[in-house]
């Protein structure tokens, strides 16, 4: 596990896109036994703490929708699906008085369930794993098939559509 969790960091660092937090170091100690990933410092709330208090205006959710998807793109070239798009997983570094126009105005962390494509061994990997956060997974994640760039942009549509209205896509409490 601590091989994987070092080694889809070290992935998702190659992306070095304005917004994606930076990861400037690794640690790991054996005595207690403990792992860690250094990154910079951001101030700002996360994404959640923003929608607990307000819905986002079209202009504002837009913006960081650009934002986000510029964030995806640089992940998905580096072969990084991220796998776990959520409020709590943005910070917004922006001034919420604003249209979030700024660049960067919202920022991606948080790659403790990423997947690097085609960069892991067999040995790494699980298949059929459930890693997510339900309401933002996508049909194929939550049924446990194989993950693509597409897994991210469907988090993407379901941020966006909560960010507008408070609430989300699809709820409920069975899958049929």
């Amino acid at each position: 596990y601590v091989a994987r969790f070092f080694q889809e960091a070290r992935v998702a660092s190659e992306a070095r896109h304005a917004n994606v937090v930076d990861i400037v170091d690794y640690v790991a100690c054996d005595q207690p036994r403990r792992v860690a990933i250094v990154m910079e410092h951001i101030e700002g709330p996360t994404l959640s703490k923003v929608l607990r208090g307000r819905r986002l205006d079209v202009v504002q959710a837009c913006h960081l929708g650009l934002q986000l998807a510029s964030a995806l793109e640089a992940l998905h070239a580096v072969g990084v699906v991220h796998r776990d798009l959520k409020p709590d997983n943005l910070l917004i570094t922006g001034d919420l008085d604003d249209d979030l126009s700024t660049v960067p105005s919202v920022k991606v962390l948080d790659f403790g369930i990423a997947k690097a494509i085609d960069r892991l061994s067999a040995a790494q990997t699980m298949e059929g794993m459930l890693l997510g956060t339900p309401a933002y997974m996508a049909p194929e994640q939550i049924t446990g098939l194989p993950v693509s760039p597409a897994t991210d942009v469907y988090a993407m549509g379901e941020l966006l559509y909560e960010m507008v209205t408070g609430e989300h896509l699809f709820s409920g409490t069975k899958m049929e």
